[in-house]
Formats: structure tokens, C-alpha cells, sequence
């Protein structure tokens, strides 16, 4: 007798739930889009730099004009660069047109190249010709913010100045809207009435009485001031620092750990940020090459705000013998050398925090991290840059910068260069080493 078999409903329902599930999902992704960037660094995602600026307008219509061949190969790289731009300011509009189809748009907005972007915002406009995401926001901040902020760099003392030593400083200060200029205060009855910012970078030679009057009398009348002070040089200003709670050590830092550049034991790392809206945002390590300490006085005048903005390592010390430097010869003695953490970097407020208009002071025991030479080493462009935004008090400028996703340094310290040494140069091959006279000894054993 036969058996009646019962039909398994499973194999239709689940193919038809899957398929619905399918469809939900297509759905949804069509509806709502979401970003996830996994990458370290943040390196497909817009920089909080970018964001900061985005924050800053107040909402109205801000379109972007990307003119490229259809069969550029940096067009869908432009296209997903200005998604993220709307992402996060819903009122951005952009749009990609090809030049050879849209000569009328070309001669409209007077585009000369392809690649050119047009920005426009509240009635005014501007152009970019470069797909790199720091011109873009900087174009845009530009037209949101339509003045501009004047640093003037002290001369006549051997300083670096934008044409000497700080001409990649002076690249990037002005794609964030900084007019950079050079001022020989002794040919000055004051300070130029338009100095946002007055900048003493690197002195060789003490600056005079009158000069020095002329600076704190610019800080007590709510101006803002940048040091940048190199070991064993006199500046003229410390009594004047001493007075506003700031002592320069006449030392330079050691760090025995450091291995920067290939470099030596003068050029400490910084990892160890204090609160302050300068640092609060900044996640890569910082170097100084050839560095002086600071020390901060306890007892401070009652209008005056002192906050420390870089500290160097526990293994660190202030090195008081100059000659042991030359040698090369330098230990840490208890007795005359001042053990780390170190304070590097300060910043002070005169009169309210809150106050646009109380005086402000960044002091740093070196100059050579923002010059030519290492500004773009890790995080001390970020560094350099947010001090002139607080400076200046432009927040929308104070953040990480873009990363360059084409250069991205390893930097090891000298613990880790041991590690990989001894992992890559000697474990590994020892491990080949053995595995292969295993292999050997085996093949004997069977014959």
C-alpha cells in the first residue's frame, strides 16, 4: 500500500521570505543612505576642520559648480567628496557639469580649466581649481567670512619670518584666509591698528625697551601675541614674561626615546595635551627639535588665565649643561637637571576667557616645528594652525585638518623600532631557518 507523502510548505515559504526581506532592504537602502568610514584616520570621511566651518553658516543656500570631463578620472572622486559636503549642510546643492557640452554655464561662471569648482553663497562667489577637500574649505570659509585676519611677523632680530623659514606656514595661513605680514617695530611708533596677531618667531637678538613696551602695551589693550622661543636665546621679554606667571628655562629638552626623522635625543615628542579648545581636538603626536622648557609660576595675577598646552614625557628632562649637548655626552643628574613631564607649550588669557576682545598669548620653547622643515610632520601643522584660530578668535578654523590618504608616515619610537627588528630581521628568519632544516631532517628520516 502506497504511503501518502505531505507536502513541506517550508520550501516555499522561506524562499518567499527571503525574498520580501530582500526587498525591504532594497527599499530602504534607496530611501536612506548611510556612511560608515572604517578607515583609522578618517581618511574618506570630512575632516572636523570641514565640519567646524559647515557649522559656522547660518543655513542658507551654499552650491557648488564642478566643472569636468565625463571621462575624467577625478570626477566620481569629486562627486563623492561633494555628497559628503551636503551630507552634512543640507542646504549644499552641487552639481557636475561636463565643459564640452555646457558652453554656456563656461562662459556664465568664466571657467578657464577644466577641474574648476565654483562656490557660491549668499550672492557672492568664488572659484577652486583643486579636488582637495582643505581648498574646498577654505574656498567656502572664505565666502562666509568676507573679513580678513592680519598677522605680522617681527623683523630686524634674526626672526623667521613667511619669506625666511615659514613659507609653507605662510602657504597655508593664507588658503585659511590670513593675510601674512612682515613688520620692523622699530621704525613703528605702535603696533598697525588692523594686527589681529603679532608674531615673535625665533629671535637671535633681545628686542629693545621701546619695542618690548610696544608689545605688552598691544597685549594689555586686548591684542594677541605668539611666541616662538629657541633655546639659550634672549628675547627681551622675560621679565615681562616672569611677571605674567611664565618662566623660560634656560635648557633644552632631552628625550632619549625619540627617534624622529632619524633623528637624536633633542627632538622631543609630544603626546600629552592640556584642555584647551587649541588642543582638544588634536590626536597625533607633535615634535619640537631643539627645545626649551616653561615653567608656570603658581601665584598669577587675578585677571590672568594660564593653561598649559603641550607637556613632553615622563622620561624626559630639562638639560641644564650646554656643553654636555655639544659632546653629546648629556645624563640626566639629579642635582641640576629638571626631571619631565615638561611644559612646552601655554597659552594665557588677560581679563575674561569669554571676551573676544581680552588679550591673548601663545608662547612655545621652539620655532622649528612650524618651519619649512616640519610642519607637515604629524600633528604640528594642526598645532601650529589652531593657535592662530584662537589667536584670532575664529573657531571655525580651530580642528583636525584633512589627511592626505596618498602620505601616511609611520613614525616609530625607539621601543618599537627594537620590536620590529627583532620580529622582522631576526624571529622570522629564524623561524624560515628552522622550518626549513625541519623539512630537511624529515626527508632524511624517510629515506
Amino acid at each position: 500500500m502506497a504511503t501518502k507523502r505531505s507536502f513541506d510548505y517550508s520550501l516555499i515559504i522561506i524562499p518567499l521570505l527571503l525574498l520580501a526581506i530582500l526587498a525591504v532592504v532594497q527599499v530602504l537602502s534607496s530611501r536612506f543612505t548611510v556612511r560608515v568610514d572604517l578607515t583609522d584616520r578618517k581618511l574618506h570621511s570630512l575632516s572636523e576642520k570641514s565640519s567646524n566651518v559647515l557649522r559656522q553658516l547660518d543655513g542658507s543656500s551654499l552650491k557648488a559648480t564642478a566643472f569636468f570631463l565625463t571621462d575624467d578620472h577625478n570626477r566620481e572622486g569629486t562627486r563623492d567628496l561633494l555628497e559628503q559636503y551636503r551630507q552634512n549642510y543640507p542646504a549644499f546643492e552641487y552639481e557636475l557639469v561636463d565643459p564640452s557640452k555646457n558652453p554656456r554655464l563656461v562662459e556664465k561662471y568664466e571657467v578657464g580649466s577644466n577641474g574648476t569648482i565654483v562656490l557660491e553663497y549668499q550672492g557672492r562667489e568664488t572659484k577652486v581649481v583643486s579636488q582637495e577637500e582643505e581648498s574646498i574649505t577654505n574656498a567656502i570659509h572664505r565666502l562666509a567670512v568676507e573679513s580678513t585676519s592680519t598677522l605680522y611677523f617681527l623683523t630686524g632680530h634674526g626672526e623667521k619670518t613667511p619669506e625666511n623659514g615659514f613659507r609653507n606656514l605662510s602657504e597655508s595661513l593664507e588658503g585659511e584666509h590670513y593675510l601674512a605680514r612682515e613688520l620692523l617695530l622699530l621704525r613703528e611708533e605702535k603696533i598697525p591698528e588692523d594686527a589681529d596677531c603679532i608674531v615673535i618667531a625665533g629671535v637671535r637678538e633681545a628686542l629693545s625697551e621701546r619695542e618690548v613696551q610696544l608689545v605688552t602695551r598691544y597685549l594689555e589693550d586686548g591684542g594677541s601675541v605668539l611666541f616662538l622661543i629657541d633655546p639659550y636665546r634672549r628675547t627681551g621679554l622675560e621679565e615681562y614674561l616672569r611677571e605674567s606667571g611664565i618662566g623660560l628655562g634656560v635648557d633644552t629638552i632631552v628625550d632619549e626615546r625619540s627617534q624622529v626623522m632619524g633623528g637624536d635625543y633633542l627632538f622631543p615628542i609630544v603626546s600629552d595635551y592640556g584642555r584647551h579648545s587649541i588642543t582638544e581636538s588634536i590626536d597625533l603626536i607633535t615634535f619640537f627639535p631643539i627645545a626649551r622648557s616653561l615653567t608656570i609660576n603658581e601665584e598669577t595675577p587675578g585677571d590672568l588665565q594660564i593653561n598649559v598646552l603641550a607637556r613632553t614625557g615622563a622620561d624626559t628632562w630639562a638639560e641644564m649643561d650646554y656643553s654636555a649637548l655639544g659632546d653629546g655626552k648629556t645624563r640626566f643628574d639629579p642635582d641640576t637637571d629638571n626631571p619631565g613631564p615638561l611644559t612646552i607649550g601655554a597659552a594665557l588669557t588677560f581679563g575674561n576667557p569669554e571676551d573676544e576682545k581680552s588679550g591673548r598669548m601663545v608662547i612655545f620653547g621652539d620655532s622649528d616645528f612650524a618651519s619649512d622643515d616640519y610642519i607637515d610632520v604629524s600633528g604640528n601643522k594642526d598645532l601650529i594652525m589652531n593657535t592662530f584660530a584662537w589667536l584670532t578668535s575664529d573657531p571655525s578654523l580651530i580642528g583636525i585638518r584633512s589627511r592626505d590618504p596618498s602620505h601616511t608616515p609611520i613614525i616609530l619610537t625607539e621601543e618599537q623600532t627594537r620590536i620590529v627588528f627583532w620580529l622582522l630581521i631576526v624571529l622570522l628568519p629564524a623561524l624560515a631557518a628552522c622550518a626549513g632544516i625541519g623539512v630537511w631532517l624529515v626527508s632524511r628520516w624517510k629515506r
